[in-house]
């Protein structure tokens, strides 16, 4: 896939260390919501991070950063500024909001994990795709740690998204229990950390979800300990 160069055209800073940041592709640049992209940068490994919105007319994309304290992912937070240009590379990934096309939906999201749900609930609204709306499970350790409250207040408003804050002790998996809905018939979406998908993914098939039902770009096999 050719590199793309994308110039940033705005910043927010969400909590004391997750940066949202708007990019202008320079080229036209084609994706489904819930894919992913390799952000390169001179001097710096390339990293994957998750579109955060649907596709757009004017081009436009924006990504959700967590700086690590050092290599990109501290330079795109800190040091990278208005006008600047680095490249992409993708997109890449398998979740994509037609799977939900006819059917009630039912999201897990973790950390900034959830940032390829925003996108897919983004399009699913602006689609009219699910047959029943949404419902979507968020977990973070710390109620400061929720970084995209407005993407979620925005969706919550349009009637179409329930969201489900999971915080500190009140993990997704319990969440789930109290919850307790039928999933025979849903689209499941999950991103996030594997020991959060690791914990769900029982209380997910106890609710009967279907195998093929669930969409995620966790390694599944990885994730059960199973051999590749």
């Amino acid at each position: 896939m050719p590199l793309i160069p994308v110039t940033l055209t705005a910043r927010e800073e969400r909590t004391s260390d997750i940066s949202v940041l708007h990019f202008m592709p320079q080229a036209a640049f084609a994706f489904d919501a819930g894919q992913y992209v390799e952000v390169i940068a001179p001097d710096f490994e390339p990293r994957p991070f998750s579109l955060a919105n649907a596709p757009r007319k004017n081009n436009a994309i924006t990504l959700h950063v967590r700086d690590l304290g050092q290599g990109l992912s501290r330079f795109l937070c800190r040091n990278l500024n208005i006008g600047d240009t680095v490249q992409i590379e993708g997109p890449h990934g398998h979740m994509h909001s037609k799977a939900a096309t006819a059917k009630p939906v039912f999201m897990i999201g973790g950390g900034t994990g959830v940032v390829p749900l925003l996108a897919i609930a983004e399009d699913i609204v602006r689609k009219g795709l699910s047959e029943d709306g949404m419902v979507l499970i968020y977990g973070v350790r710390l109620e400061d740690d929720i970084h995209c409250r407005k993407e979620l207040d925005t969706l919550a408003a349009s009637g179409e998204l329930s969201v489900h804050y999971a915080i500190g002790a009140e993990t997704p998996d319990k969440i789930l229990t109290r919850l307790a809905p039928k999933l025979a018939l849903h689209t499941v979406y999950m991103s996030g950390p594997d020991p959060m998908l690791f914990n769900i993914l029982p209380s997910l098939k106890a609710h009967g979800m279907k195998d093929n039902a669930l969409h995620t770009d966790a390694d599944l096999q990885v994730l059960m300990g199973l051999p590749s």
